[in-house]
């Protein structure tokens, strides 16, 4: 009913989450409060009231963010997750900080250590026009075409068709990536604690 694969849910299962706007969005007449917690009224609400509370939620100062079953690695190993990608759980951000579309990503390895340690999360956000200019010497996540994700700090190198990623630590040296390997960019926005900000 929800066109996961069993794997798919067998991993929710090992992790302890789920794709909540997967199973929601199958949920028709549904309401998300007793779908999570098991309280209240178990059908939705008259629609108006539901279309109240969703201009209610528009207008907050806060906006709720998810977090994606991705990492991000500072090395060209593989990585451990491929597509497809899923929501497993969201944190709340200040409209002053987030926008709609932001992410929320885990980072994998020491090489960004000491700024993105191994284990935080990070908050990043799709730069839509990078083939025309990027912010140089900043970090960025770097979506390769091949599904690999690569966390890195994005410098000029001397070849134009190549960008140069560097580590923040000094044990990893630069490594240039051709361009036309890239599949998108993601700056880095901050790295964020469970409880949002």
């Amino acid at each position: 009913m929800i066109e996961v694969t069993p794997q798919t849910v067998s991993s929710w299962l090992s992790r302890n989450t789920f794709d909540l706007d997967r199973i929601y969005s199958k949920c028709e007449g549904i309401s998300a409060h007793w779908l999570l917690t098991g309280e209240g009224e178990m059908m939705k609400a008259d629609k108006a009231v539901v279309r109240l509370q969703a201009d209610d939620n528009a207008s907050s100062n806060v906006i709720n963010i998810p977090v994606l079953n991705l990492d991000s690695r500072g090395g060209f190993l593989s990585n451990d997750v491929v597509e497809p990608e899923y929501v497993i759980n969201y944190i709340p951000f200040s409209r002053s900080t987030a926008q709609q579309g932001d992410v929320v990503i885990n980072v994998f390895g020491d090489s960004m250590s000491p700024k993105f340690p191994n284990g935080s999360l990070i908050l990043i956000r799709k730069v839509e026009l990078w083939r025309e200019f990027l912010e140089l010497n900043n970090p960025y996540v770097i979506d390769i075409k091949d599904g690999r994700r690569l966390l890195k700090v994005v410098q000029r190198a001397d070849d134009a068709t190549q960008y140069m990623l560097c580590s923040y630590n000094p044990a990893y040296e630069p490594q240039p990536i051709p361009k036309t390997i890239i599949r998108g960019v993601y700056r880095v926005l901050m790295t964020v604690r469970q409880e949002g900000v």
